[in-house]
């Protein structure tokens, strides 16, 4: 009887919260003999162990994000299944951050800062959100962050109309979205407008 030797089954404990499940993918590749295994952790976050019949063949496990590789395992084989926990947090904001690096995923935490010489909302960085994301039991949304480092819920819809005043045609909204633009650098909480 042949003896067979098993990978470490893998459970994705951790997973930044502004990235959707079904945006890693991962890649088994086998030293020899045995075909790459492909998944994707939206069908849940634990990667089943696999057989091989060589204890001398090496397993290695990759998860990518839009095609960037962001962490990279070498898996252990035993003569028994075993578990290993492994956290893809931050991880993915240092890899998609990286020079010549484009990731492209719909966020589901967008947290936005008006610029002050431009007065425009532009997204914060992956590590910014990260860094933030705790301050706010929310997983999903749209938020802007003040001065005073705090952030408050808003919509797409404001910062699609914060980003192209232009395209406002109600007179009074247009000229309140400017006012809010202007005042919003000088105050570390928004004004009311009315």
């Amino acid at each position: 009887m042949t003896k067979l030797y098993y990978t470490e089954s893998i459970q994705v404990t951790e997973i930044p919260k502004y990235l959707p499940n079904n945006k890693v993918d991962y890649e088994i590749k086998f030293s020899e003999g045995y075909q790459p295994i492909t998944g994707n952790l939206a069908n849940g976050t634990t990667i089943r162990s696999f057989s091989v019949k060589n204890y001398a063949v090496t397993a290695t496990l990759f998860f990518k994000v839009d095609g960037n590789e962001i962490k990279k395992i070498r898996l252990n084989l035993n003569e028994q299944v075993q578990t290993r926990k492994v956290s893809l947090k931050s991880t993915v904001s240092q890899t998609c951050e990286e020079p010549n690096t484009t990731c492209s995923f719909e966020l589901k935490f967008n947290i936005y800062k008006i610029d002050r010489s431009t007065h425009r909302a532009n997204l914060l960085s992956l590590s910014e959100i990260e860094a933030l994301q705790n301050k706010k039991s929310e997983k999903t949304g749209y938020f802007i962050r003040r001065l005073s480092g705090e952030i408050s819920n808003t919509s797409k819809i404001t910062i699609d109309l914060i980003n192209n005043t232009e395209s406002i045609k109600n007179k009074y909204i247009k000229k309140a979205m400017e006012i809010f633009k202007r005042l919003s650098n000088q105050y570390t909480q928004y004004p009311r407008l009315i």
